[in-house]
């Protein structure tokens, strides 16, 4: 099935407004990529097409690095949360202070791990 592109449709007028735009931005000092003339009927080179590419894994990576550093995180609070709850039960009287050990422990590892996450996000790795 071959695809149709309706970026022809676009009166050829119309790219001459855009690109003038562009200019009055790009003379004013603003930024500006210029992706407004070129061949529908073609894709993109493929150097840009690379580029892209590496760019959306790039990004995913990242995203996925910070939503495993955000899931460490809540789990290092809720070890703190357990670990404190256990301490506050010792004032009932059901203290089991090896179980109250072994979860701040775990909750100070946790919290080192997202910690060192977040020195490595800082430097840039």
């Amino acid at each position: 099935m071959s695809k149709i592109s309706r970026r022809g449709a676009i009166p050829p007028f119309f790219v001459m407004e855009v690109m003038k735009a562009a200019n009055a931005r790009a003379a004013a000092g603003g930024d500006v990529i210029h992706l407004e003339v070129g061949q529908p009927s073609t894709p993109a080179p493929a150097p840009v097409r690379k580029a892209a590419e590496a760019a959306k894994r790039k990004a995913a990576a990242e995203a996925k690095r910070k939503a495993e550093a955000e899931a460490k995180r809540k789990a290092a609070e809720e070890a703190k949360r357990k670990a404190e709850e256990t301490l506050e039960q010792r004032h009932e009287g059901e203290f089991d202070i090896a179980r109250a050990q072994a979860e701040l422990a775990e909750a100070i590892a946790r919290l080192r791990v997202v910690q060192r996450i977040r020195e490595r996000q800082r430097r840039g790795h």
